[in-house]
């Protein structure tokens, strides 16, 4: 394939990648009536994508662009429209919550504005460069009104008691996010749930002289939403609940989260997080224990 014929096809695949997003956002707007407003919006917005793209193919015609192979892989594209030809059938065939549709479109976004596939795209005249940084903030400002939308919606989630079912996806992403998988129980944890689809997951340990807040994820579509946040300021309170007298502690890499939800980094920590934070975690450099104190003492 020479590079004229590259370059339009990397065009059409690019066309067909947004038509079928805004394909997908149709369906959402079908069957997610109460956001139908929002959804057809999308929908037709990834369409004038599909046209800003045409603009481009008419501009590489004319020799106001070129394009770089070697910087973006055609093979990407393939795959990420077969991708979303998945999430078309299966949204057809589903009924979406809203908060799952947005978890959606959020990834579609972000898969699309990470590939960087139009910085494959070389301006060769003035004004060109322009039209790319239009659609490359274009795809940025979709997921950004995605992603406030989300937290909107999950503002006021619930959180309860994990079940057996459960179980699969927290220790999963328990291995995944490479959390304390130490003497797990799924009866042990609680979780942020929407549509059916769990957010967020923690637990508190009883070390019998204090309390742990231990394998929090978070799942990462959802984090700096929020989440996070709420999910341990319940375990928080779960565990003084349990015994108000009881110490709590946190072991973690992220000290400005825990921070923020009244935990502060102490000199004498219980022997057994020491041990723990030395011998059982990764990069133990990086991991702080952090004792929750009242706010006032803060």
């Amino acid at each position: 394939m020479d590079r004229q014929e590259l370059r339009f096809k990397v065009i059409g695949l690019l066309c067909a990648i947004e038509q079928k997003v805004s394909d997908i956002y149709a369906v959402y707007a079908q069957k997610i009536p109460e956001h139908k407003d929002f959804w057809l919006e999308l929908s037709g917005e990834e369409v004038d994508h599909v046209e800003m793209i045409r603009e481009l193919g008419a501009c590489a015609a004319f020799g106001r662009v070129d394009y770089d192979g070697e910087k973006f892989n055609v093979g990407e594209l393939e795959s990420t429209l077969a991708w979303l030809e998945g999430l078309y059938q299966d949204a057809q065939k589903t009924s979406p919550a809203m908060e799952g549709a947005l978890v959606v479109s959020i990834k579609i976004e972000r898969t699309i504005a990470e590939s960087n596939c139009y910085q494959a795209f070389i301006p060769r005249i003035p004004g060109t460069s322009d039209f790319l940084d239009n659609m490359a903030n274009a795809l940025r400002e979709h997921a950004e009104r995605v992603e406030d939308l989300l937290s909107e919606v999950t503002k006021d989630l619930v959180i309860q008691k994990a079940s057996k079912e459960d179980w699969k996806y927290i220790a999963e992403k328990i291995d995944k996010y490479a959390l304390d998988g130490e003497d797990v129980r799924w009866q042990d944890f609680f979780a942020i749930k929407s549509g059916g689809r769990i957010l967020a997951f923690g637990r508190v340990i009883d070390r019998k002289d204090y309390f742990e807040i231990g394998s929090l994820g978070v799942d990462y579509y959802h984090r700096a939403k929020g989440v996070g946040s709420k999910m341990l300021s319940f375990l928080t309170e779960e565990a003084g609940r349990l015994d108000p007298d009881k110490e709590i502690y946190g072991v973690t890499h992220r000290t400005g989260f825990i921070e923020n939800a009244g935990f502060r980094e102490v000199e004498d920590p219980p022997a057994e997080l020491v041990d723990k934070k030395n011998n059982k975690c990764l990069h133990p450099e990086k991991i702080h224990i952090m004792k929750f104190v009242k706010r006032a003492e803060s």
